[in-house]
């Protein structure tokens, strides 16, 4: 029940904790993906992209404790990640679309620190890119887009490390906002995306949740009105290209938020997703007497089919980023008839 309630909705999956280091090699040597193989040979079975989450992690707190001792012998750490690196890429290159390299190496820095190498995760960066070139690899972390009072992710940071993985050579980067909001500020969500985009580099939010423990009464009302909010703001940003909401459902219940209850019936955040994608994903329109339709959408190719007199006629049309409002005629096969269209995709509301 809860992976049919998946597929309807979504093209795009990520994994928790079962792809991480911790997760697959939980004892030295002992490396195991048959966890992990499941999850992907069903999603490439749906037909669902893939995200790599992560590589490595660079938070002290979740290394296995093989790992940990390694801190004290660099070598040694040094041989353990390069083979947790090819291992892991090597397996599932060209199967993946993206990988979280260096998971929060903003706010940590575990490898760098124990190997003496404030660089060790930018070599990470070019290793993952030889081993898999079609990939996008991320710079994954939190608080950039959430928090404004987070010195160590501000927008500026984040750009900083970017235009030093560009200095470097690596050159399919991503933006990756985990998006762990509680109250959203959307002026300042805005504005960093904004700035952000200036970079030209694809920017994702990767793990997208709201903390209903945070809120007065765990208010799971007030809660979708944020997450309708954030999702309104970031789909219609010409520099998102794509949204990952961190609502996977566990019988002993989500990670901060969840879509449905423990049947797999809406809860008012999936109500949410749900009329947002059916809303985005089709509109029907009803045009003027002499043809003309006015329509405010996202950017992206979009399929249309056009009634006219008991026939149906097909279409395609692409409405680019910053051009403003844009006008496409549709000549009808077989008629003296036309269709004018003028979509306008400046506004932040869809």
């Amino acid at each position: 029940m809860a992976q049919s309630w998946f597929v309807k909705r979504f093209n795009t999956a990520v994994f928790g904790n079962e792809l991480k280091w911790y997760a697959t090699e939980k004892e030295a040597g002992k490396v195991n993906y048959s966890v992990a193989d499941a999850m992907v040979s069903w999603c490439e079975a749906q037909g669902l992209n893939i995200r790599g989450h992560n590589i490595v992690w660079d938070d002290p707190h979740f290394q296995q404790p093989w790992v940990k001792a390694l801190a004290s012998k660099p070598d040694e750490l040094r041989q353990a990640v390069m083979a947790r690196v090819n291992s892991v890429v090597s397996r599932y290159a060209g199967r993946f679309i993206a990988w979280d390299v260096s998971n929060e190496q903003l706010h940590f820095s575990f490898y760098e620190d124990a190997l003496s190498d404030p660089s060790f995760s930018t070599s990470l960066f070019l290793d993952v890119q030889c081993l898999d070139p079609g990939a996008q690899l991320f710079v994954n972390d939190y608080n950039t887009l959430e928090n404004a009072n987070d010195p160590a992710s501000i927008p500026d940071a984040l750009l900083l490390k970017l235009h030093e993985l560009r200095a470097a050579g690596v050159l399919n980067l991503a933006i990756g906002l985990e998006a762990h909001f509680t109250k959203p500020d959307l002026a300042y969500m805005r504005s960093t995306l904004d700035k952000l985009g200036t970079l030209g580099l694809p920017i994702w939010l990767t793990e997208l949740d709201i903390n209903v423990q945070a809120l007065p009464n765990h208010n799971i009302s007030q809660a979708a009105i944020y997450l309708e909010d954030i999702l309104r703001e970031a789909f219609s940003h010409p520099a998102v290209k794509g949204i990952v909401m961190w609502t996977s459902w566990e019988p002993s219940g989500c990670y901060r938020m969840c879509l449905t209850d423990n049947n797999m019936d809406n809860l008012a955040t999936g109500n949410v997703v749900d009329a947002l994608l059916n809303e985005w994903q089709q509109v029907d329109i009803l045009a003027e007497s002499y043809g003309s339709i006015k329509w405010r959408g996202p950017h992206g190719t979009h399929n249309v089919s056009i009634r006219w007199n008991n026939i149906t006629y097909y279409s395609s049309l692409c409405v680019e980023p910053g051009k403003g409002t844009q006008r496409f005629i549709v000549e009808l096969p077989m008629s003296s008839n036309t269709l004018e269209m003028h979509l306008s995709s400046a506004s932040s509301s869809m």
